[in-house]
């Protein structure tokens, strides 16, 4: 539940150590001592144009408070339920992680810094299934060589020298279980836990306008490869 002060401030909860509280679009929170390194990531995601992660948007003047962009939903803290720990929401983690390295080979080779030689990496990531229409390319806001296909998925993990192992190439089932599970967790959310009837609104419109997009524009065009990676630079380098 949120509280309501009397200057026009909503308590988020879910807050365990930041004090956030909502003052129209924006999120007022205690700044850690990490502050500047959170900051420069999201300007990172917000130059991916990622959808999930908030915007900056300042600091207080003493710089103890910092100022985030809203987003609707509910936030992920100890204990975690049942749905945070879900393979969807894991699985929309995982995607929206490559969204933010931009693309497979930039994806790929940000693995490998973190990735001890020799290593196994769990990659899930999109591919055209079928050659994109324009309506599927407009919702997407992408372009046709934003994604390869399933070959070229296999050539480019083969090209930064990892070797696929097993791997699974989501049904059609598991791809609209995931959608309805977007767009329905956020109707939940704007009918039954919105504060105001401009955040209803807001939570209502988003999951529309996500579902129009999937069920008029990528449905069976977009696919979606989980596939084990092995790295091979080590040995190639030792041969």
């Amino acid at each position: 539940m949120t509280s309501a002060r009397a200057d026009s401030e909503t308590v988020l909860p879910g807050g365990r150590f930041a004090q956030p509280v909502r003052r129209g679009n924006e999120v007022h929170r205690t700044a850690g001592r990490g502050a500047s390194n959170v900051h420069a990531l999201l300007d990172h995601f917000a130059t991916r144009s990622c959808p999930l992660t908030p915007r900056v948007r300042g600091s207080s003047a003493d710089g103890t408070r910092e100022v985030l962009s809203w987003l609707p939903g509910t936030a992920a803290v100890p204990p975690m339920t049942a749905p945070v720990r879900s393979e969807q929401a894991l699985a929309g983690v995982a995607r929206a992680a490559s969204h933010a390295f931009g693309d497979l080979p930039t994806t790929l080779a940000a693995l490998r810094r973190h990735l001890r030689p020799g290593g196994q990496v769990l990659l899930g990531d999109t591919f055209w299934q079928a050659p994109p229409a324009p309506q599927a390319l407009s919702a997407l806001d992408a372009a046709a060589d934003d994604f390869p296909n399933l070959t070229g998925f296999v050539h480019q993990v083969h090209e930064a020298s990892f070797e696929p192992g097993f791997g699974h190439v989501s049904t059609l089932a598991e791809w609209d279980d995931y959608e309805w599970s977007w767009t329905g967790s956020l109707v939940d959310w704007a009918l039954n836990d919105a504060a105001t009837d401009a955040d209803r609104e807001h939570a209502l419109a988003a999951a529309r306008k996500h579902r129009q997009q999937w069920l008029g524009g990528y449905r069976s065009v977009l696919g979606f490869a989980t596939v084990v990676l092995h790295d091979l630079a080590a040995q190639q380098d030792a041969d």
